[in-house]
């Protein structure tokens, strides 16, 4: 029998196995819960797909949809078109690859394909699917896995934000680019002034690429940031070098990044971590240093201003750097641009729900698409620019001319080399303004360019390109600059010869002196710039009527929407313009020249015209320029202007239209609120008279207002308002003298008429001698350091040369002792004066 101690070490091994087993027990019954649970969630996996797929099927039947061509591959899972995209990427040929893809599903513009991990792409060229992805449908579609790859470098700013922090993001950044004082260009004269100073003088072979890479660096950092790093003066020290290398080898990073999405986070080396830390640290130094600035008081300039509303916006320094950073990168790289060479050559979007795109598919590519929600749509500016279906068979070719010859069909969203929709580029004007400057300085400074005799002349578009975040070119931009040399007096150049043949042969000394192929980020600067425009007998400034003797003011009418410089202002049936006629307007104001402006206002195409493509701010700019044209001529630079003018506001009813002109007057329109908040504070110095329509026009199946009084009238202080119990044709022609509305506008035009002469007349006295004031104070700080002296001891001759020098800058002469003993009035705030005496216009809108 055993003892109890033996019982009791045979009962602990029971409890011992008893509980082993039941843990046992329990690790199986975790191990099938689990299992179940895992056999169930791919179960409703696979059922909520299956159930997703039926939805998204008959979505697709409800609109029609077809697939369009796959592109056929030889291995499975299109393997070896991995491989090939692979291959000519590190063979620099990448862009030339995708373009030959793109050659054999012209004119459709569609193909798709299947990743090997991942979603299917669909790859589209058809500018009304691009436009349906980046504009029309902009809500369905986001950037799937780019946050990820970008957040490295760029953290949380405007560039990887979605959504409304993407939207407080853009508001933001809106107002400051809309304020910020580049137009002027002093903005980018001292850095131009820097890369002339870069280049060799009179003539030789220099690299552009480098030099174009380090200018937009120190443009954007002196916007940004409120100091330059001036990388062209090579006076920036190591630490302004070292951010341009690390900044370089971080974008490097991100590109690789972005081609293995979305599984960015397998590559995350120790450099390219390093990278974006010491870019993140030399943006955090200048962001310290400008707090240190504002708290103690020190003086900043104007460009301080950006980074001021960031930080009385954003919730502490890093939200700034993101935000810093993001508008760096895109400044930092615009020089590749236009319609060849677009800044960034690749980009996509991921469905955020199904949709559909409006064309591609089926056997003739007229059917509808179906993207289903997480499929990738993927497009190309740069092979966009390239197709002969769009640009005709030269489109290959750098031939600036097409944009000016009428060739060029409507191209709509074929040509978006800044992007569109609510994320087009912010920064569009300021790359615009950097490029026409620059172009114009080094055309002015070295009007000979050429292709050196060391380099292989290639087709446009086979040069071996580096592709990252944007395009550059891999053996760089290596052109032969030269000096115009005059080795005889221009009079023996002319003597005995027509001056125009003289003048034609030059002009084809310079075109034939230029590369024959546009070498990357230089020569193909220009193309693109005339875009859209189109000249047509009937638009500009016309003259409708003029009287003998006694002009005192112009009236200028402008049409809008869909408008014509005759027929918006003369009645259909009796064939009578109100403005011109001598019982009509010119009946009661004898004193006013009256002209009428026209131009491409057109949102749907019609009677042989193409829709607009111009933005308001080019209608704006080409309607000064014709206006100071001619009043130079007509010698009534200080004639005041009446405008006349019929609203740009968006009609209620429209047709679809693909005018760029109409996206932005819409609601909500980021160009209409630049515009206003310009404009605003200037208001008081118009006068203005809102007239709307009273009647509804007959559109055919209902009658509507076609511009409601709200839009066509805003209650805004110090303005007049009045209802035209007309439709919306007939509130600008007017039949006879009783015509509802007519004695209205006619008495407003005649009380502003006998107005302004006098209200002009003044703010130019103001002007003069604001300018005068200024102009003294610049000859007397020229003067200052080499006169003082001597003029404070008295001496006559060098007194009256000083004032002589004065009088001839537009100063008054006087002592220059006052200007020593601070007696001399301050300039005050002549920034308003002048830009008032510019308008110089009592402004009537409809």
């Amino acid at each position: 029998m055993p003892c109890g101690r033996q019982r009791q070490d045979w009962k602990k091994v029971l409890l011992f196995k008893y509980q082993e087993s039941m843990a046992h027990a329990e690790v199986i019954l975790v191990i099938k819960l689990l299992g179940i649970l895992l056999v169930a969630q791919n179960a409703w996996i696979l059922a909520k797909r299956y159930f997703e797929n039926r939805r998204d099927t008959e979505i697709g039947k409800r609109y029609g949809c077809q697939p369009p061509p796959q592109l056929p591959n030889r291995w499975p899972l299109g393997i070896d078109r991995l491989k090939e995209l692979w291959h000519w990427n590190s063979e620099g040929h990448l862009l030339a690859y995708l373009c030959g893809l793109a050659d054999g599903y012209e004119p459709r513009n569609n193909l798709f394909q299947f990743m090997l991990f991942g979603p299917r792409v669909y790859h589209t060229l058809d500018p009304k699917n691009v436009e349906t992805v980046l504009s029309t449908d902009f809500e369905k579609f986001g950037f799937g896995a780019r946050r990820g790859v970008f957040l490295p470098l760029l953290g949380d700013g405007i560039f990887t934000q979605e959504g409304a922090a993407w939207r407080h993001s853009r508001e933001l950044l809106r107002k400051q680019f809309a304020r910020t004082q580049y137009q002027n260009l002093d903005h980018f004269r001292e850095h131009v002034d820097s890369l002339i100073d870069s280049l060799p003088t009179p003539h030789g072979v220099v690299d552009l690429q480098p030099l174009f890479f380090n200018l937009t660096l120190d443009t954007t950092t002196a916007l940004l940031l409120g100091r330059s790093v001036h990388s062209l003066k090579g006076e920036s020290g190591s630490t302004n070098t070292a951010f341009q290398e690390n900044f370089n080898r971080a974008q490097e990073g991100l590109a690789k990044r972005f081609r293995i999405a979305p599984w960015q986070s397998l590559y995350n080396p120790t450099k390219f971590r390093s990278a974006c830390a010491d870019v993140h640290h030399f943006v955090d130094d200048y962001i310290s240093d400008w707090n240190v600035r504002r708290k103690t008081g020190v003086e900043q300039s104007s460009s301080y201003s950006f980074i001021d509303e960031l930080t009385r916006a954003s919730s502490g320094p890093q939200a700034i750097r993101d935000q810093l950073l993001n508008i760096l990168l895109a400044g930092r790289d615009s020089t590749a641009c236009l319609r060849l060479y677009p800044p960034v050559p690749l980009n996509n979007r991921t469905a955020l729900q199904t949709t559909v795109l409006p064309r591609g598919g089926g056997p003739d590519g007229s059917s509808p698409i179906l993207v289903r929600r997480g499929e990738v749509v993927s497009f190309s500016p740069y092979v966009n620019s390239r197709r002969k279906n769009i640009y005709g068979p030269d489109a290959d070719e750098f031939r600036p001319e097409r944009w000016e010859s009428g060739s060029t069909p409507e191209i709509g969203w074929a040509y978006f080399p800044f992007n569109g929709g609510p994320r087009a580029c912010l920064g569009q004007d300021f790359a615009l303004s950097e490029i026409y400057y620059t172009t114009v300085r080094l055309l002015q400074k070295f009007p000979l360019m050429k292709l050196p005799v060391s380099e292989k002349d290639e087709p446009t578009g086979t040069e071996k390109q580096r592709l990252t975040l944007v395009l550059s070119s891999t053996n760089g931009c290596v052109v032969e600059l030269g000096m115009l040399i005059r080795l005889c007096p221009e009079s023996a150049l002319t003597k005995g010869r027509n001056p125009k043949r003289v003048k034609n042969k030059f002009r084809t000394l310079i075109k034939f002196t230029l590369p024959k192929r546009p070498t990357l980020i230089a020569s193909f600067l220009l193309d693109g710039f005339s875009h859209g425009r189109q000249y047509m007998s009937d638009f500009g400034i016309q003259e409708l009527y003029c009287p003998l003797t006694d002009i005192q003011v112009d009236i200028v009418a402008v049409h809008g929407i869909n408008g014509d410089a005759h027929h918006t202002w003369t009645a259909t049936g009796s064939n009578i313009c109100w403005l011109s006629h001598p019982a009509f307007l010119p009946h009661y104001i004898k004193n006013a020249r009256i002209l009428t402006w026209g131009y491409n206002a057109n949102v749907i195409s019609r009677k042989g015209r193409s829709t607009s493509a111009d933005r308001i701010l080019q209608h704006a700019q080409t309607l000064v320029a014709q206006l100071h044209a001619d009043r130079e001529l007509e010698d009534a630079r200080e004639r005041p202007i009446i405008f006349r003018v019929v609203s740009l506001t968006v009609p209620r009813k429209v047709l679809e239209t693909d005018s760029s002109l109409l996206k932005a007057l819409e609601e909500d329109s980021e160009i209409l609120q630049n515009i206003t908040d310009q404009f605003a504070p200037l208001l008081h110095r118009f006068r203005i008279f809102f007239f709307w329509e009273q009647e509804r026009t007959d559109l055919t199946y209902t009658k509507d207002y076609v511009v409601d009084q709200s839009s066509a009238a805003p209650i805004i202080d110090g303005t007049e308002r009045s209802g035209i119990a007309a439709d919306h044709q007939r509130i600008c022609r007017f039949e006879r003298k009783d015509s509802p509305g007519f004695r209205t506008v006619a008495a407003a035009l005649k009380r502003y008429c006998q107005h302004a002469p006098e209200v002009i007349k003044a703010r130019q006295k103001s002007a003069s001698e604001t300018l005068s004031t200024r102009r003294w104070n610049e000859a007397s700080e020229l003067l200052l350091d080499g006169c003082v002296q001597a003029v404070v001891e008295g001496s006559a001759p060098i007194r009256d040369a000083a004032d002589r020098r004065l009088q001839s800058s537009g100063g008054d002469p006087g002592s220059l002792a006052d200007h020593v003993d601070g007696r001399i009035q301050p300039l005050g705030q002549t920034s308003e004066v002048f830009s008032d005496s510019v308008v110089q216009s009592a402004s009537m809108s409809s």
